[in-house]
């Protein structure tokens, strides 16, 4: 199996493609003009299902809205997922509820291009970021008005989501009883997000995690 770091430094590969397509003014731009965002912990809290969905279409994206669910969620990475930004942006146009761009972000272009493609929400993976930065694209994914979903796989993330006010995380642990002890570091306020035991459930949600858990 490739390692996690290879996958990471490839999906890295795969966003530097993107950009080399299009300046970064031109995608702070396209964010500017992008419409109002909707608010994913609220969305999340006051949905009478508390699912997010994991969606590649927007056909699969009004069902599962029409179920009550509180958001949907498009992979966008390419390489390994087939996912894509106009994926992104035509499940925005479909549906009324909030939609999270999952990705491995890197860099303040892939929040620029989140914004510009419709996403409301933005997840920023702690094990492929260290620390210093994971705080930088958090204040910037906030000025950006999204909301900035930190996945957390241990303690340490966890305690980092605290400190920043993380108003949503996503717990992606294998082990129930340590992913009990990550949720209990965080704030009453914060919304949790898991594939179970967790305040919201997303569908599909191991997806990211598959390329930056580390393996055995």
């Amino acid at each position: 199996m490739t390692c996690w770091w290879n996958r990471a430094g490839q999906a890295r590969t795969s966003w530097e493609d993107r950009r080399a397509q299009s300046s970064t003014e031109l995608r702070r731009s396209l964010a500017a003009d992008a419409a109002s965002v909707r608010d994913f912990p609220v969305a999340c809290r006051s949905a009478s299902t508390p699912v997010v969905y994991e969606v590649r279409r927007p056909d699969q994206a009004v069902r599962c809205v029409s179920r009550g669910c509180a958001a949907v969620s498009v992979v966008t990475e390419k390489r390994w997922y087939h996912g894509s930004r106009e994926d992104l942006a035509a499940v925005r146009a479909a549906v009324e509820v909030p939609v999270l761009r999952r990705d491995l972000v890197f860099c303040e272009y892939q929040l620029l291009e989140a914004r510009a493609y419709g996403a409301d929400a933005i997840s920023l993976v702690h094990a492929a970021l260290t620390s210093e930065r994971l705080a930088e694209l958090y204040g910037l994914a906030l000025r950006l008005s999204m909301t900035p979903l930190v996945e957390v796989h241990d303690e340490r993330g966890a305690r980092l989501a605290a400190e920043l006010g993380a108003r949503a995380v996503y717990l992606d642990f294998t082990d129930p009883a340590a992913q009990a002890r990550a949720a209990a570091l965080l704030p009453p306020t914060t919304v949790t997000l898991a594939e179970a035991g967790a305040e919201v459930v997303l569908l599909g949600g191991s997806m990211i995690g598959d390329i930056v858990r580390r393996e055995p």
